[in-house]
């Protein structure tokens, strides 16, 4: 799963929302508070899942069980933290992009609330 949201993030930061201008290759939503938000909580998400990807490298090289009982434990923390922060990412994105289409952003908003809900219901 990780390795999905790795993808996922990495490629977002290259097709950022709005394009690149023309003659300087800067992004065109750049001065935007949503932009601004997006880019960091894309970084967040790359950071967090490439983190939970080491973790997953050093499960193969400890033996000890409370190892790696700890070492599950942060690989999933990490994890759901980087789906999190994906999630979040592509609300700012869609929120730097179309801005006066407030209604998208809050049925976007009660979705991921509601999956947040069921997912820590559920466990």
């Amino acid at each position: 799963m990780q390795e999905l949201v790795a993808t996922v993030s990495f490629t977002a930061g290259f097709t950022l929302p709005g394009g690149y201008s023309e003659h300087d290759w800067m992004a065109t939503l750049a001065k935007q508070a949503a932009f601004k938000a997006f880019v960091v909580m894309d970084t967040l998400a790359m950071a967090l899942s490439v983190s939970a990807l080491f973790v997953y490298f050093f499960l193969a090289v400890h033996q000890k069980p409370e190892d790696l009982e700890k070492l599950h434990l942060w690989s999933f923390i990490l994890t759901m933290y980087g789906m999190e922060s994906t999630v979040l990412a592509f609300m700012a994105g869609i929120y730097a992009v179309l801005p006066q289409i407030l209604g998208l952003l809050i049925v976007i908003s009660v979705l991921f609330f509601c999956f947040l809900f069921n997912f820590f219901y559920i466990s």
